[in-house]
């Protein structure tokens, strides 16, 4: 299990360095928590390694200490554990001219 994001229109590198808010991020924190290194290419062509004890301090900048402009990340290394439960994903689609009759549906529903 690994937590990505609420946006299939983020890829993995925006989701990761901007925080990654998702259903399981009680359990496992957000995307950006969850990195353990990551190569990155700095503005002059450099190739840096980040991690706890590769430059650490941009290691904290790409889990969002730092606003996302250190480099181009080409490679992660994320934190993955087995899922502690199920997580069910669905979509439901309505006429938004019936929204109101979907909210009251829904909330009776949740009521009972």
């Amino acid at each position: 299990m690994a937590p990505f994001g609420d946006s299939s229109t983020v890829g993995i590198g925006g989701i990761s360095t901007g925080g990654g808010i998702t259903v399981i991020q009680r359990t496992a924190g957000l995307i950006s928590d969850n990195i353990l290194a990551a190569t990155i290419v700095d503005a002059n062509g450099k190739i840096l390694h980040v991690s706890e004890t590769e430059n650490p301090d941009l290691l904290w900048a790409i889990r969002g200490g730092g606003g996302g402009n250190f480099g181009i990340i080409t490679a992660y290394t994320f934190i993955i554990r087995p899922a502690p439960f199920q997580v069910g994903i669905f979509e439901i689609i309505w006429p938004w001219e019936q929204l109101d009759k979907v909210i009251d549906v829904w909330i009776i529903g949740l009521l009972s």
